[in-house]
């Protein structure tokens, strides 16, 4: 996989200031090794991260879970850059149709989509 689609290039300056509130904040205890709080984030984003791999893929598509998953493992092992902000969610869901995208890409190689 390619690791620096995972990766954000953006910054977020002074987000360690900003009131550890709501799923944001969740979503970092989550990181942080709170088990409570990935139970209650994976709960709340899971439908989130889903609708929008299922843009990406299509509905009933048989890699939107291992997305997910690649999604969470990626969060949890460091390769996402996040902060309690309000650009957490939406980082996320740009992750997650970046790495819908490249199963789609990734099967269609498997498949001989690709003309010579």
């Amino acid at each position: 996989m390619n690791q620096s689609a995972l990766r954000s290039d953006v910054t977020i300056p002074g987000a360690e200031e900003l009131p550890a509130t709501g799923l944001a904040a969740g979503i970092v205890a989550a990181c942080d090794g709170d088990a409570a709080a990935l139970d209650r984030i994976a709960d709340e984003l899971r439908p989130r991260l889903l609708k929008e791999i299922r843009t990406v893929l299509g509905p009933d598509d048989p890699d939107e879970e291992d997305v997910v998953e690649e999604i969470f493992a990626a969060m949890l092992g460091g390769k996402v850059e996040l902060a309690a902000s309000s650009k957490t969610v939406p980082r996320l869901l740009r992750v997650a149709r970046n790495l819908a995208g490249q199963h789609s890409r990734a099967r269609l190689g498997r498949w001989g989509g690709e003309e010579d």
